[in-house]
């Protein structure tokens, strides 16, 4: 019997059948082929899987062994050099590109050769502890009063803001000018910079030469000295830096300026402290020479001392800084001018106050001194004292300051003007400007010698401050209760800190309330 049409294949083939399994169905041979086909495109795929892990855990494991064994790329284009303790920093600048990093480790390095940055723009960064302290030491290897030591960092070639030195401590460097660092054309960049033990002819801590104008934020100078000028830093030639939150503590000269001396420069200081430099000549804290005119801002010159003039700032030679909010306390010298002495200089002072500053002849606070003509706006001058004349001010050789609106309590001097003094040929012109309570031995207690200038208006010269008067209108009334609630709580204002106990408070209060309604004992001539 003929099998059915639909397993016909074709004119020329045969039917299977069942009792002639030799001839194949075509049908069942194409199922096998496709089966195996199937098999192979399955073990094909899991090969292909098992290559693409492979490949991503050979991909996975050779990245994290370029990022271990590899210097780091800190942004695109740049790389960070890292420089184990006592490494050569100066081997990783002169491979560095601009842009690149030079990272040091915590702890001291040895530095034998001084450090140049060749005019790269590199940051060579240090690192810091819990407090934010810099622990990347570069020490000079100069003993205290030694001359055996290296400087320590130069830039001169031209450097700008773009070469930047961080979280560094530069101490015990040597050399003739800038025993930390000397930059000279050269304008880098510091932050968090320690400068500390270092020594030189000139600019102990730093010299900056020839329209050198560095910036430096959060940097300390503690304890370098130099023989001539300079202790902590010296600007000179058009050199003048920019500094905010620095501080000059314990630095000394030889000569004058041991914080700081500016000759023809004129740097920026914000927010920076001067405590306890001492210069044997002129400027304990500060000296200003030829045309130097700096501008400060809320800055503080305290315990200060200089040999001869000016305990805190020594200015000279028509240099005439711009101050404002500054305070000048317990600074002293052996000559004139215990907070400041001004030489042929005109400075401008803005709410500034001098306190407790002393001299051991004239101007306690203030020495105006041949042809020095400052003007002070809102300025108070309280507890400063001579062993001369002028407890708190000094006005001598045609010295004839401008002040508004400014205060002398509880000055003394020896001789003749606890408040001030003037002699040959000064007048100053004082408008709306208050004295009480200073004292001297003899003559006049608030203002004596040479005549103020015919000009001035509205002062008055009280012989008492603790009455209770504290607007000075001559009267102990509701004025002056309200002048003193408008202060409650605050510190050193001391018109309203009746009793000076540092605070204005209720004890304040009472006196005002104890004389309320009476009068205070003026005088002009007094």
């Amino acid at each position: 019997m003929a099998a059915p049409s639909e397993f016909a294949r074709g004119g020329n083939e045969q039917a299977r059948q069942p009792d002639n399994p030799t001839i194949p169905y075509e049908r069942d041979t194409e199922m096998n082929e496709m089966n195996e086909r199937n098999e192979m495109n399955e073990m094909n795929e899991m090969n292909m899987n098992r290559l693409r892990s492979f490949g991503v855990a050979t991909s996975l494991l050779a990245f994290c062994l370029l990022a271990w064994f590899s210097p780091t790329t800190a942004e695109a284009g740049s790389t960070i050099h890292n420089v184990r303790v006592n490494g050569d920093i100066q081997a990783a600048i002169d491979v560095a590109s601009n842009g690149d990093t030079i990272q040091l480790a915590a702890g001291q390095y040895d530095i034998t050769t001084t450090i140049d940055p060749g005019g790269k723009e590199v940051t060579i960064l240090g690192t810091v502890d819990g407090n934010g302290d810099p622990t990347s030491i570069l020490d000079g290897g100069n003993p205290a009063g030694g001359t055996s030591g290296v400087r320590l960092l130069i830039c001169q070639n031209g450097e700008t803001s773009t070469t930047v030195f961080e979280n560094l401590v530069i101490q015990n460097g040597y050399s003739t000018f800038g025993g930390g660092m000397y930059n000279t054309s050269s304008s880098p960049t510091l932050t968090n910079c320690t400068f500390t033990g270092n020594s030189a002819g000139n600019g102990g801590g730093m010299y900056n030469y020839t329209s050198s104008s560095p910036t430096l934020t959060n940097c300390t100078f503690a304890t370098n000295t130099s023989g001539s000028d300079g202790g902590g830093m010296y600007n000179h030639d058009s050199s003048s830096p920019t500094l905010t939150n620095c501080t000059f503590t314990s630095n000394s000269t030889g000569d004058g300026g041991g914080g700081m001396l500016n000759n023809s420069s004129s740097p920026t200081l914000t927010n920076c402290t001067f405590t306890g430099n001492s210069a044997d000549d002129d400027g304990g804290g500060m000296v200003n020479y030829e045309y130097s005119s700096p501008t400060l801002t809320d800055c503080t010159f305290a315990t200060n001392t200089s040999g001869s003039d000016g305990g805190g700032m020594y200015n000279h030679d028509s240099s005439s800084p711009t101050l404002t909010n500054c305070t000048f306390t317990s600074n002293s010298t052996g000559d004139g001018g215990g907070g400041m002495l001004n030489n042929s200089s005109s400075p401008t002072l803005t709410n500034c106050t001098f306190t407790g500053n002393s001299a051991d002849d004239d101007g306690g606070g203030m020495v105006n001194y041949e042809y020095s003509s400052p003007t002070l706006t809102d300025c108070t001058f309280t507890g400063n004292s001579a062993a001369d004349d002028g407890g708190g001010m000094l006005n001598t050789n045609d010295g004839n300051p401008t002040l508004t609106g400014c205060t002398f309590t509880s000055n003394s001097a020896i001789t003749s003007g606890g408040g001030m003094y003037n002699s040959g040929s000064s007048s100053p012109r004082l408008n709306g400007c208050n004295f009480c309570g200073n004292t001297s031995g003899t003559g006049n207690r608030n203002v004596a010698g040479d005549a103020i200038d015919g000009s001035s208006s509205d002062n008055l010269l009280l012989l008492n401050c603790n009455e209770g008067d504290v607007n000075f209108d001559l009267a102990i009334n509701s004025g002056d209760l309200g002048y003193l609630l408008a202060l409650w709580g605050a510190s050193s204002v001391l018109n309203a800190d009746i009793n000076q106990d540092g605070v204005v408070n209720g004890a304040d209060l009472a006196y005002i309330l104890g004389y309320f309604g009476g009068t205070t004992d003026a005088t002009t001539a007094d």
